[in-house]
């Protein structure tokens, strides 16, 4: 048989499955619904239809989707409900939203961060590749770097060594924050990470490759390869500007201030003070200040001499157990 044939001869089975009332068949049909995928166009209330008769079933993840539906629906006890079935059936996604939930006190329950933290910890032990996010957050919680909200250290004490882990760990499903995170960590030697290039430069790579970045990743390539490392990597003018350029592209205003900077001093291309200029203005609207304070200077502010100054202040900073802001130390 061809893969048509096995296509073909899957979805007769899951069809006459979820028909005979097979909870997992009818969620995967439901997906179909949701997807719009192997002959099923895209209906959100057939989709809906499937998930509640699998949840009907007692299918953990359908109680998730169910709850999901219901939530966008306003019926949020009802959500709560169903994402509590799920939960209990290790459903990584209904364990996480339910943390949120009683974290920041949503959906109409009383803020119970104790037990939002319980519900995080259980998402964070079941991750897997589809939903690698909750060991991410649960790292930044104990880390104390989660800015969204002040978790008192009776709830969670801080402790960089068992964050540093929940990020590995969720680095290791895939997920492009936490790689980033972990770039930085052996970049700048935070949170106990010795300074390393290869792993910085490593979980930075698997950061852009898990395209969900939002143009850091990139930027601090771009610092890499520009900088080099002593005794491991030669300086790449032509890759930093490369990964400055794919930041950029992303809307990262440090990045378009970076592509003005590499164009101003002729990083990798030949200096062109007009395209300079356009990529400090992208910056500028974009609220990047040493860009907005570039436009307003009439001779030119970047010379090579002050660009090889910037790069031994690159390795400097590197060095530096104090690390407040390492955005982009020539921009």
């Amino acid at each position: 048989m061809n893969k048509r044939q096995l296509t073909d001869e899957a979805v007769y089975w899951i069809d006459r499955l979820a028909k005979e009332g097979q909870p997992e068949a009818q969620f995967i049909k439901g997906t179909w619904y949701e997807r719009g995928v192997y002959g099923s166009k895209r209906n959100v209330d057939k989709a809906i239809r499937w998930f509640q008769s699998s949840s009907k079933g007692d299918y953990g993840p359908a109680h998730y989707k169910y709850g999901y539906f219901c939530e966008k629906k306003k019926d949020n006890n009802k959500a709560v409900m169903l994402y509590k079935k799920a939960a209990i059936q290790n459903d990584v996604p209904a364990n996480h939203r339910l943390a949120m939930v009683y974290l920041g006190g949503e959906l109409g329950q009383a803020r119970n961060m104790k037990v939002g933290l319980q519900y995080l910890k259980r998402a964070s032990s079941f991750a897997d590749e589809l939903a690698p996010m909750s060991p991410y957050i649960l790292g930044l919680i104990l880390a104390r770097e989660y800015r969204q909200l002040a978790i008192p250290d009776d709830i969670a004490f801080p402790d960089n060594g068992e964050a540093l882990e929940w990020f590995r760990k969720s680095a290791q499903l895939g997920y492009g924050p936490a790689n980033y995170k972990l770039g930085y960590c052996y970049e700048y030697g935070s949170l106990g990470c010795p300074i390393d290039p290869f792993l910085s430069i490593q979980h930075y790579e698997r950061a852009v490759r898990a395209d969900n970045s939002n143009g850091e990743a990139e930027m601090a390539l771009s610092g890499w390869y520009l900088s080099g490392a002593d005794n491991f990597l030669p300086a790449n003018d032509q890759l930093a500007f490369k990964y400055a350029s794919m930041a950029a592209e992303k809307k990262l205003s440090k990045a378009q201030y970076a592509m003005g900077y590499y164009y101003e001093v002729g990083i990798s291309v030949p200096a062109d003070m007009d395209k300079a200029m356009e990529y400090y203005k992208l910056a500028a609207s974009n609220g990047n200040k040493e860009a907005a304070k570039r436009l307003e200077e009439k001779a030119a502010a970047h010379t090579k001499l002050g660009h090889k100054n910037s790069i031994r202040k690159i390795k400097q900073n590197r060095r530096s157990k104090d690390q407040k802001d390492q955005s982009c130390i020539i921009m």
